[in-house]
């Protein structure tokens, strides 16, 4: 009997946890990837290749 109030006592704290950090989180990560993805439209799929491209690829290291 007290085996079981114990797991119904852990299960409450586990939905508990979720629903005041992990829900959250998960809606922030939601928000910043649709401003994210607002952003990546925004600037076009064409400027953003030519960008990493030429940021972190060989252009930069030969100048």
């Amino acid at each position: 009997m007290n085996a079981k109030r114990g797991n119904t006592n852990l299960a409450f704290w586990r939905c508990w946890y979720i629903m005041t950090y992990l829900y959250p989180a998960a809606e922030l990560a939601r928000r910043y990837i649709a401003v994210m993805t607002k952003l990546f439209l925004g600037t076009g799929l064409h400027e953003l290749l030519s960008y990493t491209s030429g940021g972190f690829g060989v252009d930069n290291i030969r100048s």
